[in-house]
């Protein structure tokens, strides 16, 4: 079993949109770790948090991570768990008058646990932007499948 630390700021994983998709079907997921996986604090919505900023966090921390024009079209955020702080991983920390940032690099073949808490567009590729549509986001809370 697997707890997970709800005191704690979530964790973003960007993302393609298809595998937006996948994770937001599962609620529960088992993240297996690829080559070049990253997982960070930097929320899409924070202020002053561009695609240029997340792209760079990647790509100091696991070089060549975050090359793909879809690899930031979207973003899961989770509370983390157990499994996830127990990992060996790289930090990389952008620190601010107002503040910290995280992008941790995680070991290929590394596995941990999270519940879906939230999954949205964060920077789809202009051609793939959808017009007149707002802020698309999708927040779940519990196990109550609810949509904020």
């Amino acid at each position: 079993m697997d707890t997970i630390a709800v005191n704690d700021n979530p964790l973003y994983i960007y993302c393609p949109r298809r595998k937006l998709e996948e994770y937001a079907k599962e609620r529960i997921v088992s993240f297996h770790s690829e080559i070049g996986s990253v997982v960070c604090s930097m929320s899409p919505f924070d202020a002053g948090v561009t695609r240029e900023k997340v792209r760079y966090g990647h790509n100091l921390i696991s070089p060549g991570s975050c090359l793909l024009p879809d690899a930031l079209e979207a973003y899961v955020a989770f509370l983390p768990s157990k499994s996830f702080l127990k990992l060996p991983y790289s930090v990389y920390e952008v620190h601010n008058d107002r503040y910290v940032h995280k992008f941790f690099a995680l070991l290929p073949g590394s596995r941990f646990h999270f519940e879906v808490v939230a999954v949205g567009l964060a920077y789809p590729a202009a051609k793939k932007r959808p017009s007149g549509l707002g802020i698309l986001r999708c927040c779940f809370t519990g196990k109550t499948n609810t949509c904020l």
